[in-house]
């Protein structure tokens, strides 16, 4: 899952929105000071699709290279990193299939009660609590964050017509621009596999590129797929990273080609977690090392000092 992102400033994404309006292509300047990563309940920017009226400026002054397309009508939004869900108690398809493979267990259910029978078995009751399950002691119903969502799950439910994701996959598709995503990594042959680690992805010679993602109102959730050759080493998922020219792709209707994403190519960074510095956000390590991942096994990574890419424009061709 995508739990970390180094991001884009609201205010630069809408000053690259305003020359892409104008130009038909958007850039953020590269020696732009690089903000802290971002985690899910912080707040990301975010590229939607201008509804009609919204007063989008029109095209003017157009290069001659981009006078035979018309710029998208882009806005740049400030949307909360994840879906709230409130967690009614009932049980989801993780909770049911697990219920299911120990069904046969003999193990006593409670210490007064080894047959299981006074066990309460309504779904608005917790076992050993008086308490309606998902209801806290202090604030009430509890609410969890969804922050990534499945294309297969949400290709899935548009089918179908309900679920969480049918509405937003089919109405809310944006884009998320970043610096690079990380994802979890536990090494191989650790004497702790808890002990995760962070791995930093980014675009080979993109300083700032796009992830797919799926809005609801003031919400936004980064859409994952199969990883690639470069992710699957690390983790079972990977964002849909896009590459030139897929933003359009992405926001129109032929958007579920994408879900192949063999034809990115990222590079990969071994970093130290960093220290907390408060709700949402978290500052860089600089002082550690990094390992440059791609193209090697994990366990043959070599120390390699890996320099930033250069190139910031946000929709290459």
């Amino acid at each position: 899952m995508c739990h970390r992102v180094a991001p884009v400033l609201f205010k630069e994404l809408q000053l690259a929105l305003d020359l892409y309006a104008q130009t038909g292509h958007a850039r953020i300047p590269r020696d732009n000071p690089v903000p802290k990563d971002v985690y899910p309940g912080a707040k990301l920017a975010t590229i939607v699709l201008a509804r009609p009226g919204e007063g989008i400026p029109s095209p003017s002054r157009q290069s001659t290279s981009s006078q035979s397309r018309s710029p998208l009508p882009l806005q740049a939004q400030e949307l909360v990193w994840g879906f709230s869900r409130q967690d009614d108690g009932q049980p989801n398809e993780r909770q049911l299939t697990r219920a299911g493979r120990s069904a046969g267990s003999s193990r006593p259910t409670g210490p007064s009660d080894p047959s299981g029978l006074n066990r309460p078995t309504g779904p608005n009751r917790s076992f050993g609590s008086s308490r309606p399950a998902g209801v806290s002691r202090s604030t009430g119903p509890k609410r969890r964050l969804v922050f990534n969502t499945r294309l297969d799950t949400a290709l899935y439910q548009l089918r179908n017509g309900r679920g969480m994701w049918a509405q937003p996959i089919a109405e809310g598709r944006c884009l998320v621009p970043v610096r690079a995503f990380y994802e979890s990594w536990t090494r191989p042959g650790s004497p702790d596999p808890t002990g995760k680690s962070a791995v930093r992805f980014s675009m080979s010679g993109h300083g700032i590129f796009l992830l797919a993602a799926v809005a609801n109102e003031n919400e936004v959730s980064i859409v994952t797929t199969e990883p690639n050759s470069d992710v699957s080493r690390v983790h079972s998922r990977m964002p849909l990273v896009l590459g030139p020219g897929e933003s359009s792709i992405w926001l129109g209707p032929d958007f579920a080609q994408l879900a192949d994403r063999s034809s990115i190519h990222l590079a990969a960074e071994l970093v130290a977690p960093p220290a907390p510095t408060g709700a949402g956000s978290r500052t860089h390590s600089h002082s550690q090392a990094q390992l440059h991942l791609q193209g090697q096994p994990h366990s043959q990574a070599q120390p390699h000092l890996q320099a930033q890419p250069q190139n910031q424009m946000l929709f290459p061709e």
